[in-house]
C-alpha cells in the first residue's frame, strides 16, 4: 500500500498587518535615514522601543524608529541606555508615559479590521509623503 502524500501547506494570504508592518519599515528607514542611536546608515532596521507584540504601539510613529541590526540587537539583548538616551533627547521624557499608556490602551489579541485599515493608510501617506521630499526608498 502506497503512502498517502502530504497535503501542501497553502500559503498564507498577504495580510493586513504585513502590509503596514513592511510599509511602516520602509518609511522609518527612509524618515530616519541613519541609526538612530550610533548614526550609521548600514543594515538600517526598525525598531520598536516598546516591543510590536503590544499593538496599542506596535504601528505608532514615536514607537518606531532605524537602528542599524547592531543596535537593535544591542538595545533587545544586553543595553537599553543608547535607545533610551535618543527616546528622550528627541521625543521629551513624557514620551515614555505617552508610549506606556499607549500599550495598555489596546489589550486584545487582534486589532479590528478597521483600525489596521487606518495605520495602513497613514503607514502609505507618510511612505508617499518621504518619497516625495528626497527620493525614492528600495
Amino acid at each position: 500500500m502506497k503512502p498517502v502524500p502530504k497535503e501542501k501547506k497553502k500559503k498564507k494570504p498577504y495580510s493586513l498587518k504585513t502590509k503596514i508592518i513592511n510599509t511602516m519599515s520602509k518609511a522609518v528607514r527612509l524618515r530616519d535615514k541613519y541609526c538612530v542611536t550610533c548614526g550609521t546608515a548600514d543594515s538600517l532596521q526598525d525598531s520598536h522601543y516598546i516591543p510590536r507584540a503590544n499593538l496599542g504601539t506596535a504601528f505608532h510613529p514615536d514607537n518606531n524608529n532605524a537602528q542599524c541590526s547592531a543596535c537593535h540587537m544591542r538595545w533587545h539583548h544586553n543595553d537599553p541606555t543608547p535607545y533610551t538616551n535618543y527616546m528622550i533627547n528627541h521625543y521629551g521624557v513624557g514620551i515614555f508615559d505617552k508610549l506606556y499608556a499607549l500599550k495598555h490602551e489596546w489589550t486584545g489579541k487582534k486589532y479590528p479590521a478597521e483600525k489596521l485599515n487606518d495605520w495602513l493608510k497613514y503607514w502609505e501617506e507618510e511612505l508617499w509623503r518621504l518619497q516625495n521630499e528626497g527620493g525614492a526608498y528600495d
